[in-house]
Formats: structure tokens, sequence, C-alpha cells
């Protein structure tokens, strides 16, 4: 056993494990988040949401901030430039969707949501970023936490003063990515510079980035210092993967990767959901990616990613899935 307890307290939120699904744009939706929930998780959360979407809703926003009973403790994640309209997005998720958190993206390296500083963009200006997660936290109830990177460049690793802010200002917790904007996902995630962050805040620290084995996510652990990780590309064609770290951190024991007909029937249920969730014709489109990625690593995997992503039957694709994990 790593930590003394499974569970950690974000604010007054208890979760129940210390390993958590990182909210992901166009992934972590309901059907691919229902996959990980059945398998177990600590903390899940939406696909990041644009504080503006949020007021002025529309079907597409609202079924990103959709969250289902049996999801609870649930993040919902904003992402935004304006104090207000944060504050006010803040308070629509927490009392019209029931939100459990609301996580604050100051990390995300797109180039489309760094323009208008919003993102990642944040951390080149701490006062904007301050006033967000004053005007967030006084919005609502319930925990406040801010994902983040290291910095924008290597000239300006400003995540410890960022750290810092939120704490003085109330926030439950913060999560922070090993990597600069400006590296994108390129290089490894430094987790001894998440460590050394870790080491200076009174927060709970949750550290993210090349999260890809159970031996990669203890030395994380060890290496970060940190109260958590969260698992983001580790998890995309592996909805087992988390519970495998909560296993091995909780009881330091090796589970086994499911059998091929196991995993067929995960992904004949994630399929499915994919097809009454979002309609037969998006569905399928939408399911495509998900199936590549259950296929990597496969010597034939190859030849079902070619079909799987020109096929619009979902009748044969149920038949490829079929004989491909026949085993």
């Amino acid at each position: 056993m790593i930590y003394k307890e499974n569970s950690i307290k974000l604010g007054k939120l208890e979760v129940p494990h210390r390993v958590f699904l990182s909210p992901m744009a166009d992934i972590t939706d309901i059907p691919f988040r229902r996959q990980v929930r059945k398998f177990g998780c600590g903390m899940m959360y939406t696909e990041m949401v644009y504080s503006t979407s949020v007021l002025y809703s529309g079907e597409v926003n609202m079924r990103k901030r959709k969250i289902l009973d049996e999801e609870r403790p649930m993040g919902i994640q904003l992402v935004g430039t304006d104090a207000v309209e944060m504050g006010i997005a803040a308070k629509i998720a927490y009392e019209e969707d029931g939100a459990s958190l609301i996580d604050i993206n100051m990390g995300c390296p797109s180039k489309k949501i760094n323009k208008n500083l919003s993102g990642a963009g944040l951390m080149r200006d701490l006062d904007k970023a301050s006033d967000i997660i004053s005007s967030v936290i006084e919005a609502v109830e319930i925990p406040i936490s801010v994902k983040m990177r290291l910095g924008w460049d290597d000239d300006n690793l400003n995540a410890l003063e960022l750290c810092k802010i939120a704490e003085k200002l109330g926030a439950s917790n913060v999560t922070i990515h090993g990597r600069t904007r400006n590296q994108g996902y390129r290089g490894d995630s430094n987790w001894d510079a998440i460590g050394d962050i870790a080491s200076k805040v009174n927060i709970p620290v949750i550290g993210n980035g090349d999260i890809t084995s159970i031996e990669k996510a203890v030395e994380s652990i060890k290496s970060g210092k940190v109260d958590g990780i969260m698992v983001g590309r580790g998890s995309l064609g592996r909805p087992w993967f988390i519970d495998q770290i909560i296993h091995y951190i909780e009881k330091g024991e090796v589970k086994p990767d499911p059998s091929e007909t196991e995993k067929r029937e995960v992904i004949l249920s994630h399929f499915i959901d994919m097809l009454d969730y979002y309609g037969e014709t998006r569905g399928i489109k939408l399911f495509r990616k998900h199936l590549c990625w259950y296929a990597s690593g496969y010597r034939n995997g190859k030849k079902l990613k070619l079909e799987a992503n020109i096929c619009e039957d979902k009748n044969r694709i149920i038949e490829l899935i079929k004989d491909f994990w026949n085993k």
C-alpha cells in the first residue's frame, strides 16, 4: 500500500481513490466514462466546457455537461477568460448540472484556446488567473480545483506561484501536468518538478503526464511526491487501466488485463452506448477513434482500423469487433 489512506479529501469532498480520469475534449463523454466507472476510478470529469457555452446552452453544450447520478463524485471542467462569466458558469454547473467539483482549466496548450488568454494562456497573466479563481470560488459551495502546466515555457516556470495563489484563495487542490505549454506533449513529463512544487504547497497536488503503465504510475507517485495522479491518454483503449493502478497502489498486486472475451464485451458495450447516446450516424463516427485505440498494439490492428474508419453500418462494425476479439 503506497498511501496510508486510499481515499483523499478535496475540500469537503471525499473521493474514494487517488487515481483520477483526466478531462479530455471529445473523449470523456458519458459512454466512455461509463466504461471507466464499471472498472473503478477515483474522480472523473466532463469534457472541457467553455464558460460562454454554459451561458448560452444548446443541446451539444448540455450534453457535454450532463452528469449521471451513478457517476458521482463528478467534476465539471470549465475554460474561459472572463472572471465574471466563469463565476456565472460555475454557479450553473453547480446548481443546475449537479457538479461535485469545478475544475478550472489553466493547462490546455491549444493555440485556439490560448490566443484568448484562456487555458494555459492564463499562466501568462496570473492576475487574470487569480481573478478567475476568486470569482469561481465565490460563486459556488463546492470544491474548486485548478489544472495547470509547469509554465508557459522554460523561461516562465510559474506553476508554484499559481499554486500558491490558488491555495491562498481557497482552492481545494491543484493538478499539475509536468510539461510547459510550449512543449505540448513533446518530451517527458517532469515529475521531479511536480514533486518540488508539491513539497511547497499545503493543499493536495495531483500529478499528471505520461502515466501509461502501472510501473510508470508508481514511479510518478514516488518521484512526484503527489497526493494522487490523473490519467489521460494512458486510458485510451484501456478503460480498465485506472482500476489496475488503483488495485496495485492499494493492494500491491498486479491485476491482469481483461481476457480477449472480456475486452470484446467492453468494446461492444461501449459501441452500443455510443449509438444510444448520440444516434447511429454520429455514434458510429465518434466511436471510430475509440475502436482504433482498442485495436492499438495488435498485429492486425491496422487492417481493422482501415475498415472501421470507412464503415457506416453498425452491424458490420459489430461483426468486426466480434471477429477481431474472438479468442
